[in-house]
């Protein structure tokens, strides 16, 4: 495992010196990966974790200098979300010694609360960062190809898992966290809906790219396997959050009159249902 993952750390080394745009859309590709775990040394991370640093070892040498300046001028025009965005990050790092307070192991309660951090945290910070200084240099709508991609595989696993669990077989690789709700490769159905959920609404901005029947038909193809996906999950969390995202990208869209009127709609079945 440790030879495979420096193997791949390599490649994605070499793939994002010689072209940084297609290194970033691999990142996005890989996302669901944070589940492979090799062990470096002492060290655990995740394939993710290995993709994103040879991505940012490559952009620190040989873009961070130059996209400086673009970084410098965004926080300067957002002077707001700049300081937001630093007391959210001092919050979250105080974080990593207010959970060792109570802890009977302090030292090794903050170890594993730095790692936490710095996968929940830092590596996306940075990653925004890299996307501000690099906005130029990549297409923001093969970034969202990639994302969802990457989301229609693992809604297809789920589907998958569905169909071998009608017909009672065993599904070969990933097992059901609890039987008949599908979780496609993670650990837990709710999962598949926070991941697949917001890139399929992101997704609709490549609706304008559509330029032949083709294309149209694939899209609306992994559109609907995503929503199959969500549906045998059986996350009610996850529709939720499609119906409230649904209601959002309505109003903003200028459908203002029907967004209003599906919110008091939602609001009289909720009251309307039994307690």
């Amino acid at each position: 495992m440790l030879i495979l993952a420096l193997i791949y750390f390599i490649t994605i080394l070499f793939v994002s010196y010689k072209n940084f745009a297609w290194g970033l859309y691999s990142l996005a590709f890989v996302l669901p990966l944070y589940f492979l775990r090799p062990q470096i040394g002492f060290l655990p991370t995740t394939i993710l974790e290995l993709h994103f640093g040879a991505v940012f070892l490559v952009w620190l040498f040989s873009y961070a200098r130059q996209d400086w300046v673009r970084i410098k001028e965004f926080l300067q025009n957002n002077k707001l979300f700049s300081w937001g965005l630093f007391i959210f990050f001092v919050a979250s790092f105080a974080s990593i010694f207010v959970s060792a307070i109570a802890s009977l192991e302090p030292l090794q309660k903050i170890i594993l609360a730095t790692g936490i951090w710095r996968a929940f945290f830092l590596e996306p910070i940075i990653l925004f960062f890299i996307l501000v200084g690099r906005q130029q240099n990549f297409s923001k709508m093969k970034m969202i190809w990639a994302l969802l991609l990457s989301a229609f595989l693992v809604s297809l696993i789920a589907v998958a898992q569905e169909i071998f669990f009608l017909l009672h077989w065993q599904f070969p690789y990933f097992g059901m966290a609890i039987p008949g709700r599908m979780n496609s490769i993670y650990t837990t159905p709710n999962a598949i809906g926070l991941f697949t959920l917001p890139v399929l609404f992101l997704s609709l901005l490549l609706l304008p790219q559509l330029k032949n029947k083709v294309q149209k038909y694939f899209y609306y193809f992994v559109i609907l396997i995503i929503l199959l996906a969500n549906l045998f999950s059986f996350s009610q969390g996850a529709w939720v959050a499609l119906a409230v995202a649904i209601v959002v990208y309505l109003f903003f869209a200028g459908y203002k009159k029907l967004s209003v009127s599906l919110v008091l709609l939602g609001m009289i079945v909720v009251l309307l249902i039994p307690s």
